[in-house]
């Protein structure tokens, strides 16, 4: 009895030696194809790895791919894993994310943590599946849970952001420290990002750039691409280019398409020819790695022409792309595109259908636009309720566009009940944003008046300086007529030639008209007398009744013209056409026939 206890012995320590011995010396490509061929699902598990790492053996994507799912087949959860990746990321075989979301599955079905991540990113980003925080969550939490150290990151990510869970910052930290605690880079850099922002913790430059740093340090792609954001926006750091493009350029080598995303972002925001067209090159990269926002960016960058050759079909399938995945802005920008371009790509139908995806998400822009499809009836029934429903909650997530469709809404009663109170309220908000059109509005009220603001000429005034020097061409022609009458402000016509002139170079009639007037009851500068001629000129041959009326007068006295009989009838009967009592009166005295 005691003999055979010690042969056991013995026996157990050598199977012991010879599993040593395996680990040491794991087995040739030669001994693992010859064992996935015979069909041993482990073999074949191990070999496609090899194939996909390029360990002892080239790198083949295809052979790799081929072996995972001989392996899958036989229900290897790693290997039903890898099939799903291969899927995942067209290695090996064309993407496809319904199947890699398949495959997903059955390893999810086998308790598989890694799946389980890989599912809730699935979930995440709307592929192969519909796009749902909330299921994405709930498969994070799963891995989580397994011990699935990948998943303390994401999981600790949508706890700070609120994506599919309420947030909790206590929570989120709590992730990323055990993340930190098993030195996974993702764990640093996600905390280093939250000191970063002060999201959820007092902010720190100091601690953010430590922890980034460390992250990178431990060749994790994204910390890469952060520094180099801290070194654009010089965040505790002195701003440098040349360091922030060489922390950029890092992270996209190692296939951070954020990083791509914001490179070429910077460098579209810029004017250097050689840089626009790099930024397109970038784009093109990550949105071929199935980037949403590097796809919407894409999209946007064909549309316009940006540093690439203008092609809206392209953009458009770009555009697509990304709203398939559930990419709010792209759904949006997708919605634009069918809503404003010409030809066959014009779908007013799909705009509105894209907009209400991309609005239901909560995108301001999209509920706003989706509202003023309602309320022209364009694409969609037209519902001035709904409209006015959809634009309000642009403007409760602070849409300053829509503070002002708001305001008009209440102000005239249209999709809602009229009311002069929530009016002002509305366009003061405006205001209070810089809102060029707002600023207008309220400088308007000052100015005439109103039960619930005070007649003040001198803040109307100011308000149209403000409007007028955000673009408002309104604001600038209120401008000129402060200067000419003197409203508000000390007349000065010379000034209000200055404003007139700005409202007109943007075709602005009455500006045009204006000019004229001035020329005819002010005494002002010979070369701006000519420049006035030459606007209501402009103006008259527009159709402008106002303008050929004056013309005829000016041509009839010989005012800022020499006098000729002949061309004043001519304005007269153009004016007399449109239905003017006065051009009639003038005919009956110049006309001979």
């Amino acid at each position: 009895m005691l003999r055979s206890f010690s042969l056991t012995l013995v026996l157990a320590s050598f199977v012991c030696m010879l599993a040593a011995i395996g680990a040491e010396h794991p087995p040739t490509l030669e001994q693992l194809r010859k064992a996935a061929e015979k069909g041993d699902a482990q073999a074949q598990y191990d070999l496609a790895e090899r194939y996909e790492k390029g360990n002892g053996v080239a790198k083949d994507a295809k052979e790799a791919f081929k072996w995972y799912l001989k392996s899958a087949e036989q229900g290897h959860p790693r290997a039903q894993c890898g099939v799903g990746n291969c899927y995942w990321k067209g290695e090996g075989v064309e993407a496809n994310p319904q199947e890699c979301v398949k495959w997903y599955r059955k390893a999810v079905d086998q308790k598989h943590p890694a799946a389980m991540h890989n599912l809730g990113n699935a979930y995440w980003h709307g592929k192969g599946v519909s796009h749902d925080p909330k299921e994405a969550f709930r498969w994070f939490s799963k891995a989580a849970e397994l011990g699935y150290e990948h998943s303390f990151v994401m999981l600790g990510q949508r706890y700070a952001d609120g994506d599919g869970v309420e947030q909790n910052f206590q929570e989120a930290f709590k992730w990323f420290h055990k993340a930190i605690e098993k030195k996974i880079p993702g764990g640093y850099n996600s905390l280093g990002v939250c000191y970063l922002s002060g999201k959820g913790v007092k902010q720190d430059f100091e601690m953010a750039i430590k922890l980034v740093r460390h992250a990178a340090d431990l060749g994790y792609a994204e910390a890469k691409g952060n520094l180099g954001l801290i070194y654009q926006d010089g965040l505790g750091v002195e701003a440098d280019r040349t360091e922030a493009i060489k922390w950029y350029r890092e992270a996209i080598k190692e296939g951070c398409v954020m990083s791509m995303t914001r490179l070429a972002k910077w460098f579209q925001e810029g004017d250097n020819p050689e840089e626009l067209v790099e930024a397109a090159k970038i784009l093109q990269q990550a949105a071929e790695k199935d980037f949403p926002a590097a796809q919407a960016q894409l999209g946007a960058t064909l549309f316009c022409g940006h540093g690439i050759k203008k092609d809206e079909k392209e953009a458009i399938r770009w555009y697509r792309k990304s709203a398939e995945q559930g990419f709010a802005l792209g759904q949006a920008l997708l919605a634009e595109a069918y809503a404003t371009t010409t030809g066959s790509e014009n779908n007013p139908v799909l705009a509105v259908e894209w907009y209400r995806k991309s609005a239901e998400q909560g995108l301001p822009a999209a509920q706003h636009n989706l509202g003023r499809m309602y309320s022209k009836g364009v694409g969609v029934e037209k519902d001035l309720k709904e409209g006015f429903r959809w634009v309000q909650k642009a403007a409760d997530q602070g849409n300053t566009t829509s503070f002002v469709y708001v305001g008009l809404s209440y102000a005239q009663g249209i999709g809602t009940a009229k009311s002069d109170a929530e009016a002002i309220k509305w366009f003061s908000q405006a205001y209070e944003a810089n809102d060029p059109t707002g600023t207008f509005i309220i400088g308007m009220l000052f100015t005439q008046g109103h039960q619930r603001l005070q007649k003040d000429e001198v803040k109307g005034f100011e308000c149209f300086c403000s409007a007028a020097k955000l673009g408002s061409v309104d604001a600038q022609f209120q401008v000129g007529i402060s200067y000419a009458l003197g409203r508000g402000v000390e007349k000065n016509i010379p000034f209000a030639v200055i404003w007139f002139q700005k409202a007109a170079e943007q075709n602005y009639p009455n500006a045009q008209y204006n000019l004229m007037l001035l020329d005819l009851t002010e005494s002002v500068l010979e070369t701006e007398r000519a420049e006035a001629l030459q606007w209501f000129l402009k103006s008259a041959g527009e159709g402008n009744v106002d303008a050929q009326n004056a013309l005829g007068y000016c041509y009839a006295n010989g005012r800022g013209v020499p006098k000729n009989v002949e061309e004043a009838v001519k304005w007269y009967r153009k004016a007399a056409e449109k239905g003017s009592p006065e051009a009639f009166e003038a005919l009956k005295k110049y006309a001979k026939n």
